[in-house]
């Protein structure tokens, strides 16, 4: 319970996809099994497998996993493990609910959910009614740029945005775009043989070639 959800998160909770007091309720980010075996991820939770964890809760009919970002599972170094964390989930007869970007939708499903049945849930951005509710209550200073006072309705960027005091005391909507260019498309936490640099030229090539070609995504 000492997890501090992220808003998308508090968003699945809200809607009533599920109710975290009804039941077993875990929540991991997907990079969380970018590890190598199955027994170092549960190493932090004591001299406990990871089956002997689920089998805790077998007799219980419902509970539920949630995984979070969980198109960063594309990208991790040791899928194996976050695949056999899976695998152990259903055969212990958990629910499983992954939060990821759209756009990742198709590559997830084939790589991790091809065999399996699911239900898919979309969630909007933010009515207007509940923006203004949250900004109420937590009194975060709003940006004075229309474009990006509506891209923050997306709570992957209100969290962004809410991540850093600078972004909202600033009058220029660059430094924000900024941000997401280096941390989020380049990745510049990663700069091994420039690899961020490689990167962000890529998507700009990718983006003239759609631009020249009349492609609007």
């Amino acid at each position: 319970r000492g997890y501090q959800y992220p808003l998308k998160i508090k968003i699945v909770l809200d809607k009533g996809y599920i109710s975290e007091q009804d039941c077993p309720f875990f929540v991991f980010r997907a990079s969380d099994f970018d590890i190598s075996s199955v027994p170092e991820f549960t190493r932090k939770f004591g001299d406990y497998t990871w089956e002997d964890i689920l089998s805790i809760f077998d007799s219980l009919e419902n509970k539920i996993c949630l995984i979070d970002s969980a198109e960063k599972a594309l990208t991790i170094n040791n899928n194996e493990t976050f695949k056999s964390i899976l695998l152990s989930l259903k055969n212990h007869g958990w629910h499983i609910i992954f939060t990821l970007r759209e756009e990742y939708y198709t590559s997830f499903v084939n790589s991790y959910l091809h065999k399996d049945t699911y239900i898919i849930r979309k969630i909007d951005g933010l009515p207007q009614k509940k923006f203004d509710q949250l900004h109420k209550k937590y009194k975060f200073a709003l940006p004075n740029n229309d474009k990006l006072k509506d891209l923050l309705h997306i709570p992957f960027y209100l969290k962004l945005y809410l991540s850093d005091d600078r972004f909202s005391t600033s009058s220029n909507p660059v430094d924000f775009f900024e941000h997401i260019w280096n941390r989020i498309i380049c990745n510049d936490s990663q700069q091994k043989n420039s690899i961020n640099i490689r990167r962000g030229n890529t998507i700009v090539k990718m983006v003239d070639t759609n631009i020249r070609k009349g492609i609007s995504y």
